[in-house]
């Protein structure tokens, strides 16, 4: 047959998607992953003033794991969406390299903001942090500490399904990270691992993770990931 024709495709069970054919096995996965997030734990809200709250002046949606601490400007349906797909993203990745619990992520924490200017105040709060820091983060849409678990996000103006991809792919950092025991991993590995598991997760791959790149160079980047 002609593994180029569509209808001879479907009829070996691959799908399109977005325009692109995956194989039946992919699929699977995909379907897979997918029941994962649908089963994973919301875990519970949270209804103390968090320390961040206090300093800032915010008032935020916090929900909490055994594994995951997230607060930020969320609804809170879309919090627990957030929390699902990043308690998913760690069980595989512990399940499928079988990591030791000497191995794993201590509490992963993640903080979504709406615009700059929260972006700004946030990076403002983190003791840690230089002033030519700050000033390097002032202009990415996010910041992570991989020593201490924790990242930030700016929410817009991304879609609406961006806070998910992006809390699956730091969770996959972290843990990547935590398992390897190394400060420093090469690109190829942290971001197509992360790239993966957000793809599989959440069917989006868009996070934007190598600085200096425009948007339309890196998406035609990421399939060499």
């Amino acid at each position: 047959y002609d593994d180029m024709n569509p209808g001879a495709r479907a009829a070996k069970g691959w799908v399109e998607r977005d325009g692109t054919w995956i194989s039946a096995e992919s699929a699977a996965v995909r379907a897979a992953a997918r029941a994962r997030v649908e089963a994973a734990k919301a875990g519970w809200k949270v209804g103390d003033t968090t320390a961040l709250e206090e300093q800032a002046g915010w008032v935020l949606t916090k929900y909490r794991t055994d594994s995951l601490d997230f607060q930020g400007f969320l609804p809170e349906s879309e919090m627990r969406d957030v929390v699902k797909s990043a308690e998913a993203a760690r069980a595989l990745f512990l399940e499928r390299f079988e990591v030791p619990a000497s191995r794993r992520p201590a509490l992963i924490r993640g903080v979504f903001v709406r615009n700059q200017k929260e972006h700004v105040k946030f990076l403002e709060l983190q003791a840690g942090l230089t002033s030519l820091e700050r000033d390097v983060f002032r202009a990415a849409p996010s910041w992570a500490d991989p020593a201490e678990s924790i990242f930030e996000v700016c929410v817009n103006p991304w879609p609406l399904e961006y806070p998910k991809e992006r809390a699956v792919h730091q969770t996959v950092h972290f843990c990547l990270q935590s398992f390897a025991g190394l400060d420093q991993l090469p690109a190829w590995l942290h971001e197509g691992m992360a790239l993966w598991y957000s793809d599989v997760l959440t069917d989006r791959a868009f996070v934007l993770c190598c600085g200096g790149k425009d948007r339309d160079e890196f998406l035609q980047e990421t399939p060499r990931w």
